[in-house]
């Protein structure tokens, strides 16, 4: 089991990422509340109106000192301003931090 410590530290790797939802060339800033490697919830300024849960989003979570973490993502359900989104595909993985994938698998395992 991860200690306390190491959760930390995980969640301040993507607590300074910025990001940013793309769908149709409308940008939606937005703050990232939880991620694994199936999906991420989103919480946006104004309650969530788009519920198309066919469309595709994308989601750039721009890191600190690294490449992007860029996903595809479809809506998997919205209540207010908070949206869980399922990854479609993952398009890129920023490839100088590997540990940015290996803990995105430890923290689904504790789901």
């Amino acid at each position: 089991m991860k200690s306390d410590i190491d959760h930390q530290q995980f969640h301040s790797i993507f607590n300074k990422a910025a990001a940013l939802l793309n769908h149709q060339n409308i940008e939606y800033p937005c703050e990232l509340i939880d991620i694994s490697l199936y999906g991420c919830l989103l919480r946006f300024k104004n309650t969530w109106e788009l519920h198309n849960l066919e469309s595709l989003y994308t989601l750039t979570l721009k890191l600190p000192d690294t490449a992007p973490i860029i996903m595809n993502l479809s809506i998997s359900h919205a209540v207010d301003n908070e949206v869980s989104f399922k990854v479609s595909i993952l398009i890129q993985l920023a490839p100088q931090h590997y540990s940015i994938s290996l803990s995105l698998t430890l923290l689904t395992a504790h789901y």
